[in-house]
């Protein structure tokens, strides 16, 4: 199994005497997986599994790569391979959001549904002129940099579309 720290170092710990006590059935000598529990709570440690945001910039200039960017969220998410998921829409892809079709739409109904979808820029959406179209498909509006930084200090993986 490996774990990792707050430092992000990463330990890597063999449970073999855990696993011949699972397989042999006798769960007699149980100080070693006692020990192990221990030691993770101790030194702040948790699974390996990561946090993902997936940054959409793209939209009708690239509209392929936006739809890829939502659909593999998407797909991300349904499959559990992340600790959690989430989408910051930016530029260009605020306005392609509010234009979608067919897949993508499906996918971006799912991400919204899921809660996955966590906001997109205010200022932008301003700019463009479509904020009552976002706050009309579900879209919260917040401050892009504000929400960036909170995910970035949550030590999440960036993944840009």
């Amino acid at each position: 199994m490996l774990f990792y720290n707050n430092n992000n170092k990463y330990i890597k710990i063999f449970v073999e005497h855990v696993c011949y006590i699972i397989k042999k059935g006798s769960f007699q000598d149980i100080t070693f997986p006692i020990a192990i529990i221990i030691f993770i709570r101790h030194n702040s440690m948790s699974f390996c599994m990561k946090k993902v945001l997936f940054l959409l910039v793209s939209g009708s200039d690239s509209p392929e790569r936006a739809s890829l960017g939502i659909i593999t969220a998407d797909h991300q998410l349904s499959s559990h391979r992340y600790e959690d998921v989430k989408v910051l829409l930016y530029g260009p892809s605020e306005k392609y959001v509010i234009q979608l079709d067919g897949m993508a739409k499906d996918s971006f109904d799912n991400l919204m549904k899921a809660g996955a979808i966590d906001s997109a820029c205010v200022g932008v959406a301003k700019n463009y002129n479509i904020s009552d179209e976002l706050i009309k498909i579900g879209v919260q509006l917040q401050p892009f940099g504000e929400r960036l930084a909170k995910f970035v200090n949550d030590d999440y993986e960036i993944i840009t579309f």
